[in-house]
């Protein structure tokens, strides 16, 4: 079955996005502090999605000068769409070169309850 990895990369996007100034350098706790202050519930297995994928995101994106500025701004200004826009087709690029990475963000991410945006016949 073929990912499409723009949709990957934009649903990654959308599960990153809120915790990576935590994800830099805060960690969970900040991250459900910062998060309850503003009024949005914290959820554990949100986090812990969000920090799996990380794991695996960041040794890659930070190796490449332009993903890593792109963390770093969408981090930084968390309401600002272009630097959205510009982590979402950094994480694209790093997932168009890597389709075990592809595979790993697929497997892992949870979209309306489903355990699977694409499905889970990675076999080919």
């Amino acid at each position: 079955m073929e990912i499409d990895v723009a949709k990957l990369a934009a649903q990654t996007a959308a599960i990153l996005a809120p915790f990576l100034p935590y994800l830099l350098k805060g960690g969970k706790a900040a991250a459900k502090a910062a998060l309850e202050r503003v009024g949005q519930k914290f959820v554990d297995e949100t986090w812990e999605q969000a920090e799996k994928l990380w794991k695996k995101i960041w040794p890659k994106a930070k190796k490449k000068e332009a993903a890593k500025e792109a963390v770093e701004d969408a981090a930084q200004h968390q309401t600002d769409d272009d630097a959205l826009a510009t982590f979402r087709r950094q994480l694209k690029k790093l997932f168009e070169g890597d389709q075990e990475l592809v595979k790993f963000a697929a497997e892992n991410i949870i979209v309306a309850g489903d355990r699977s945006i694409i499905g889970k016949d990675f076999s080919n």
